[in-house]
């Protein structure tokens, strides 16, 4: 049975017509989902191209499809493309808006990370974000209070830390480690109240073994003790 020379030129059109379609759709659905723009006419491409292949292949090799299947998916294409029109046309703002919900959560995301990382200017940055650009001050609230006790404890048990390895030079006579130390920590926690005073520990510390070393010496001296008075002189 021999067909009709202009009704498969007529499916011809319509399959190219489709492929052509299901191209620009396909790019819409990319640019629904998030996926960056200036890509978005890179895929086209590859549609495209998909759409001449499936327009000048063979008859014999495209699928047959009733007219009311094919005017169905027609329709379903054309408000696929008609959805592509409405995106490119939506400003940047309004883009956002659509993807605020992602949006939320890849910040939400980051900040737990910076959190985690200990980078609490990072994580500020990110919050203030969150509340201004987005307006979820609720949450950017949150996560600032999360922050700051986040930091205070972790500053906290740094400067007990520093402030411990700092004892043991004191308790080994070592002054000059000591007082460098001490400046450290100074500087690491400039507005911390605890190391404001670090360096005057360190040289009351000082006084008070000299204080006790003089003494001995006296007493070493007097009773005429003259091998530990020498050493407690060179102390």
């Amino acid at each position: 049975m021999t067909s009709d020379p202009s009704q498969a030129s007529g499916k011809a059109g319509v399959l190219s017509i489709a492929a052509v379609v299901i191209a620009s759709a396909g790019a819409a659905a990319l640019a629904t989902y998030g996926i960056v723009q200036e890509l978005v006419p890179c895929i086209a491409a590859g549609f495209g191209s998909l759409a001449v292949v499936i327009g000048t292949a063979p008859a014999a090799l495209r699928p047959r499809v009733s007219s009311g299947a094919t005017a169905d998916k027609m329709s379903e294409l054309a408000a696929a493309v008609r959805r592509l029109g409405e995106l490119q046309a939506l400003s940047d703002d309004a883009r956002r808006v659509l993807n605020r919900d992602r949006e939320r959560e890849l910040l939400r995301e980051a900040i737990e990370r910076d959190i985690a990382t200990r980078d609490w200017n990072a994580g500020l940055v990110l919050v203030k974000e969150l509340a201004d650009r987005f307006g979820y001050r609720e949450d950017a609230e949150q996560f600032r209070k999360r922050i700051e006790s986040a930091q205070a404890e972790t500053i906290e048990r740094d400067i007990a830390d520093a402030t411990t390895e700092l004892d043991k030079l004191i308790v080994n006579r070592r002054w000059d480690d000591a007082r460098a130390e001490a400046n450290r920590i100074r500087r690491l926690f400039p507005e911390r109240a605890r190391t404001k005073n670090l360096l005057d520990r360190v040289e009351h510390a000082r006084r008070r073994v000299r204080s006790d070393v003089e003494a001995r010496f006296l007493d070493a001296a007097q009773s005429e003790r003259t091998d530990e008075a020498m050493q407690l002189l060179k102390e």
